[in-house]
């Protein structure tokens, strides 16, 4: 099984502050859109959250509607 670059990436020590907003971004998250929770354990979900931190700690701070795309365009882009 081949290691993910993830894996590679320092730890870090984040503040409890920081890790219960995200608790409750994520109780946010799967009320408002009626996601199970077990959603943020996924591979997918996973992959998608690093790569926005990604994306944040290349360009700072970004509008979510300048950067996603329609949901059509995603449609139509998963036979790719």
């Amino acid at each position: 099984s081949q290691s993910k670059i993830t894996a590679f990436l320092p730890k870090v020590s984040i503040p409890t502050t920081i890790k219960e907003l995200t608790t409750n971004k994520l109780v946010n998250f799967v009320c408002k859109d009626l996601r199970p929770f077990e959603i943020i354990e996924g591979e997918g979900f996973r992959d998608f959250s690093q790569e926005m931190i990604n994306i944040g700690a290349k360009f700072g701070q970004i509008q979510v509607d300048n950067l996603f795309s329609h949901p059509t365009t995603i449609s139509r882009n998963i036979i790719k």
